[in-house]
């Protein structure tokens, strides 16, 4: 192939479409890096690197760009229609039929249950975005029978021109901020997804947050609502702790909230979606209900570690928002320990911090890192703030006064950088550390 093939970004993305791509025999591949000192860099590749890697794009041909640079980016826009995405490409020539789950948290674990569920019933599924392999790796296995679950980030999203078979569409709340200059751009960068979907397509909105509404408007697909507030006329819904599914032939109740084998009322948010999902693509009841019943979640989601002397420890590293991090306060009854903090995100910190002055089982308050001193000024005075700067230090003071009965929870409400190269290595030091402290 002759075309000159740009590559913003040399990620986990940009080597998924830089390995793609040679094995289409493209030979004219540039990586375009902002990293000055690059260290991986395949010969085969040309490459411009440092902080004009954005220079002269319109000498390329086709310009794929990573999702940590911004589709609205001055250079990107100018490149006009050669400009693509790893997920744009995707969806341009996907075979089959495309579920594909976006939002601030929980896409993870929707994703990978409507997965299981389309496995459990025999389909030949993928599961891929930010979770499982990029859906490059898996693009020519796939067959107009086949069907595919992809997790979505903003960055995968905002310049898609073709819509989902099934767009999900989960919590959007702060986050990014870092990213975006506020939510209002953060969610517009989501709507693509909706936007750009058909009559023949649906869309599955979580009602129950604010800031939603404008979802429901976008695009000529089919609506269906998602709430764990009451009965919505078409979706699924939560009701007396009832799973009920709600279409135009049927209402179909699912499961007792008891059952599911998630940690967290939270949960129900990303079983609903992930079920209704399932049973639109023709998946049993009997199926769904049998995963949600054994699923117990992903790594780094309030995942029990361990447990010693009566002292459990949960690991919740993938909390990066507050709003997470009050979801993992709320899942417990019992006297709780909490770590929280890391690098900054410029996120708000109000509606965390009267969650955490109202939990009267919070015990101890141990923050950390970066932010730390800011949580705990959003607090204000309390007697269970403790601020450490490490995860290390906040084992030392775990041990002086963690006693039976106690749960010990890291749910950040941050991101990682500060210490750690990302959520997964916070979340693997938390659980080393806990064996040992349970050792």
């Amino acid at each position: 192939m002759k075309s000159k093939i740009a590559i913003l970004g040399f990620g986990i993305e940009g080597e998924s479409i830089a390995n793609y791509l040679l094995k289409k025999n493209y030979k004219d591949i540039t990586i375009c890096d902002s990293d000055a000192n690059l260290a991986n860099k395949p010969k085969q590749f040309k490459y411009i690197l440092g902080p004009d890697y954005l220079k002269n794009l319109n000498r390329f041909d086709i310009i794929f760009r990573s999702p940590g640079i911004p589709f609205q980016t001055k250079e990107v826009l100018l490149a006009g229609k050669k400009a693509t995405s790893v997920t744009r490409y995707f969806f341009e020539h996907c075979p089959c039929k495309i579920i594909a789950v976006t939002g601030t948290k929980g896409k993870g674990t929707t994703s990978t249950l409507a997965y299981e569920m389309l496995k459990k019933a025999g389909r030949d599924a993928y599961l891929g975005g930010n979770i499982g392999n990029s859906p490059l790796d898996f693009l020519d296995k796939l067959k107009k029978e086949s069907i595919v679950v992809l997790e979505l980030g903003h960055g995968q999203i905002e310049d898609l021109e073709t819509g989902p078979d099934i767009g999900i569409i989960l919590g959007v709340t702060q986050d990014h901020l870092d990213y975006h200059p506020d939510i209002k751009t953060y969610r517009s960068a989501k709507h693509p997804l909706i936007s750009k979907q058909k009559k023949s397509q649906i869309a599955i909105i979580n009602e129950d947050y604010e800031g939603n509404e404008p979802f429901l408007t976008l695009g000529e697909g089919r609506k269906f609502k998602i709430s764990t507030r009451g009965e919505t006329p078409l979706g699924a819904y939560a009701h007396k702790q009832k799973l009920i599914i709600k279409t135009d032939k049927k209402q179909l109740e699912l499961i007792d909230a008891s059952q599911i084998k998630l940690l967290g009322p939270h949960n129900i948010e990303n079983a609903l979606p992930s079920s209704l999902a399932a049973f639109l693509s023709g998946v049993s009841k009997e199926n769904i209900v049998h995963v949600l019943k054994t699923f117990r979640g992903l790594p780094h989601r309030l995942e029990f570690v361990c447990e010693k002397n009566g002292i459990k420890f949960i690991n919740d590293s993938f909390s990066t928002t507050p709003e997470t991090s009050i979801a993992a306060i709320n899942s417990f009854a019992t006297s709780l320990i909490l770590v929280a903090g890391g690098s900054e995100k410029h996120a708000d910190f109000t509606s965390w911090a009267e969650a955490v002055k109202n939990a009267k089982h919070l015990k101890q308050i141990i923050l950390i890192g970066l932010t730390g001193p800011r949580m705990a000024k959003a607090i204000g005075r309390d007697g269970r703030i403790m601020l450490v700067k490490t995860l290390e230090n906040a084992f030392l003071k775990i041990r002086k006064f963690a006693t039976k009965g106690d749960t010990v929870v890291m749910s950040p409400a941050c991101a990682s950088f500060d210490q750690f190269k990302n959520y997964k290595e916070r979340g693997e030091a938390f659980k080393n550390l806990s064996r040992s402290f349970a050792g």
